[in-house]
């Protein structure tokens, strides 16, 4: 039996863990398109970005551990599509047999349409080379737009960097709506504050002004000058593969 696992997150890693539980000789190909071994994300947002823990500090594994788990990997290449009348897994140039298929994705962040999306200095934060650009990235304002759980953490991470910070979103005017209720929001909104945090509710970003560079952020109501922009608007389940694939998902 050969096992191959797209994705190199939690729940990958957790599929090499139950597997090896019952069986060490099952043989196990694990492919991602990120070229890291298993780093935590939870802390990205928090601890990395305002430089309280060092780039190394966030990978849970190393290469050698692979290795000792009797794992195959593919790193830094991602799947080009499944044939799962042939039980292939087609890369670039190569394709793998599989047994058994297991297709751990994730998800991708939420990217709205809005007009100057694509200018440099706007960026999404879900993966290492995302908070690794925007922990180099130079400059003296950003607008982080998503007042959740993700935006919070990285408005107060670049607040501890110096940066000045807007955090803009909510169309109900609360932050963290889906978890508390309006008291417990506005006590948190008003900790945000006095931190130094511009908290903007209410509102949405209508327009990314600058000419190749972000400049500013417009929205519905104002205009806020910014040399960056993050969006943390959400996470979508990445199940384009097994679309593709022709297999069965869930409602989304």
């Amino acid at each position: 039996m050969h096992i191959v696992i797209i994705g190199n997150g939690v729940a990958g890693n957790s599929a090499v863990s139950a597997i090896r539980e019952v069986s060490e000789e099952t043989s196990i190909t694990m492919i991602s398109q990120e070229p890291f071994p298993e780093y935590s994300a939870c802390v990205l947002s928090k601890k990395y970005i305002s430089g309280e823990m060092k780039r190394e500090a966030v990978f849970l594994k190393t290469s050698e551990d692979y290795l000792r788990e009797n794992v195959r990997t593919i790193f830094g290449q991602g799947v080009a599509r499944i044939n799962i009348e042939s039980k292939k897994v087609l890369l670039g140039t190569e394709s793998i047999n599989y047994g058994k298929l297991i297709i751990a994705t994730g998800g991708r962040p939420v990217v709205p349409s809005i007009e100057g999306i694509d200018k440099q200095g706007v960026f999404t934060l879900k993966t290492l080379e995302d908070a690794d650009r925007i922990a180099n990235y130079s400059g003296r304002k950003v607008v982080v737009l998503g007042p959740g759980y993700i935006g919070i953490e990285v408005s107060i991470a670049l607040k501890k960097r110096g940066w000045g910070v807007s955090l803009v979103g909510g169309r109900t005017g609360r932050i963290l709506r889906p978890t508390f209720d309006e008291k417990p929001s506005l006590i948190l909104r008003k900790i945000i504050e006095d931190y130094g945090i511009e908290v903007l509710t209410g509102e949405r970003a209508i327009k990314f002004g600058g000419d190749t560079h972000v400049h500013n952020v417009v929205t519905d109501k104002r205009e806020i000058k910014c040399n960056m922009v993050i969006l943390v608007l959400g996470i979508r389940p990445e199940v384009e593969l097994a679309q593709k694939a022709g297999i069965a998902i869930g409602n989304l």
